[in-house]
């Protein structure tokens, strides 16, 4: 599986069956199986050229399957957070500031892909046991240090597999 940092914040992941696109913009370009959105309002500045080569775009709750990749789009409030199973491995996709709001209502993931619009308390990141957090965004460096896990040097692509998961939790951050 791969995650790979696109332009303006939008995160792509990979796996062997297919590929989505979390919150793209205009300036993306790129192909994917669907299109994931924080936001409904967000869906309208997506990228047109994705949005030709993609099958679904996602902007709400619910639960969707797309070659072989389960999603499971839940709301708070007006904005999302997304379950998805991809290679078989658990990944929790949302903003930092709504995962806070969320803090003990989520069942525990293997990956964290956490966009950190905010500085989240580190108890509602690791009430979530992950055991990769993907860090990106504007509070990224500070959300990690809050981690205990020390500002790291930022990667423009994480690639990892189920069977190559850390024994402790470990803290990537893209940019």
């Amino acid at each position: 599986m791969e995650i790979v940092m696109l332009e303006d914040n939008a995160v792509k992941v990979k796996g062997k069956l297919g590929s989505i696109v979390i919150e793209p913009t205009k300036k993306v370009k790129t192909t994917a199986d669907a299109m994931l959105f924080y936001a409904i309002a967000d869906e309208s500045n997506f990228s047109s050229d994705l949005e030709k080569s993609s099958r679904v775009s996602i902007v709400g709750p619910g639960e969707y399957e797309i070659s072989g990749i389960k999603i499971n789009g839940f709301g708070n409030g007006d904005q999302l957070l997304y379950a998805i199973v991809l290679d078989g491995v658990d990944i929790l996709v949302g903003k930092a500031s709504v995962l806070e709001k969320a803090h003990g209502k989520q069942k525990d993931t293997e990956i964290l892909l956490c966009n950190c619009d905010t500085i989240a308390s580190p108890a509602s990141l690791l009430s979530l046991s992950p055991r990769i957090a993907v860090l990106f965004g504007e509070k990224a460096e500070e959300v990690s240090s809050g981690l205990g896990k020390g500002t790291k040097s930022k990667v423009s692509k994480f690639v990892t597999a189920a069977d190559k998961f850390p024994a402790e939790m470990e803290v990537i951050l893209l940019g």
